[in-house]
């Protein structure tokens, strides 16, 4: 962390540059510290947690560089001088720039009027106050954080109550499948449809080993996995996104001429979903649940590359042989046609000279 801005030695806010250890992925943001901020000693902090970043999409190098410009604008510029992020409040009669105790920038103007902030511009965190926040994580939980005892903690899990585990898109990544008890993995297919992300990190999810491709959808084929769930089957309203009409074989059938379809999800009638029943299909294949055959009558049919050499047909060999003696006819054809009709023209003027001669000779 290289610190730009702090409002006070008593904020847990912090303005200015962090960086990753490849020294090549920075940004420039805000971070809740753990404790009070103390320039001399702000190495031994436990804990900064970024909370806001002007270019998350973006990363910049070490030496990038932060302006705030005559014209009222506040610019980051990359090491080479592009420009990466900006306020676009050029013209707007910015007179300067503060940074609030709740962690909000704020360029504002001579009637000290606010020009621009940060709150209006939310990344993944909301700043509740100094010691909590609230982030929406990758995997899709809202959490709400809190500084106790030396380390952040876990306060509340705003989303989990109602969706339960299982109703995160990501809980075990694309392609994963959850486990009753909690577990990532993927599923036991033939070995060479799918793999494990990472055997350490298993709710990074599943990857297929062959993307598919619409270049050759003709050689896709599709895998049944039965009695498994589907995350948007714990959301009911998604149940309104099934195609009731639709019957087993022209769902999947649907999928196999649908280009952009990875996969089927088809819902038949069973005791737990009585008035339930349809075909959706996926265009991303997010975290399966298997939860034990509860999900009697679900079932998932992945899109799948076939072998090549099962349905690739190789062109024929080109065969050499045949065109170099096919060539060698034609040369020699050309050649016997050549001196037949050398031949020829050389008979038909010793006939003719003959003949003068007879007649001359008379």
């Amino acid at each position: 962390m290289t610190p730009v801005l702090s409002p006070s030695s008593a904020s847990q806010f912090v303005s200015g540059f962090y960086c990753f250890s490849n020294g090549s992925s920075c940004f420039f943001g805000i971070v809740i510290c753990g404790g009070r901020y103390q320039e001399q000693n702000y190495d031994e902090l436990d804990g900064p947690q970024p909370v806001w970043s002007a270019n998350q999409d973006r990363p910049v190098e070490v030496n990038a560089t932060l302006k705030l410009t005559g014209y009222g604008d506040l610019i980051l510029e990359d090491a080479d001088g592009d420009m990466v992020w900006s306020t676009n409040t050029g013209g707007k009669s910015v007179m300067g720039l503060r940074f609030t105790e709740f962690g909000n920038l704020v360029l504002f103007d001579s009637n000290n009027a606010t020009v621009w902030q940060s709150f209006d511009h939310p990344t993944d965190s909301l700043l509740i106050g100094q010691t909590q926040f609230m982030r929406l994580e990758p995997d899709g939980y809202l959490k709400v954080y809190e500084w106790v005892q030396s380390e952040w903690k876990t306060m509340a899990d705003l989303l989990t109550s109602r969706f339960g585990d299982c109703g995160y898109p990501t809980v075990c990544g694309k392609y994963g499948i959850r486990s009753s008890n909690g577990q990532c993995g993927c599923f036991a297919g033939r070995s060479n449809e799918v793999k494990q992300i990472s055997y350490k990190q298993t709710n990074l999810g599943c990857s297929l080993v062959t993307p598919i491709s619409c270049d050759h959808s003709q050689y896709h084929s599709l895998v049944e996995l039965k009695n498994i769930s589907y995350f948007t089957l714990n959301w009911r309203h998604l149940y309104n996104e099934l195609d009731e009409k639709t019957g087993l074989e022209d769902c999947k059938n649907a999928c196999l001429r649908n280009c952009s379809c990875k996969a089927a999800l088809f819902v038949g009638t069973s005791y737990y979903y009585p008035a339930t029943r349809g075909c959706m299909l996926l265009s991303e294949v997010f975290s399966l649940i298997d939860d034990e055959g509860r999900s009697d009558n679900t079932s998932i049919f992945l899109k799948v590359p076939n072998a090549p050499s099962k349905h690739h047909h190789p062109l024929p060999p080109i065969d050499f042989p045949r065109k170099k003696s096919t060539s060698g006819r034609i040369i020699l054809g050309s050649s016997l046609g050549a001196v037949f009709g050398v031949c020829l023209f050389g008979w038909i003027l010793h006939f003719r000279f003959q003949n003068e001669k007879r007649t001359s000779g008379t």
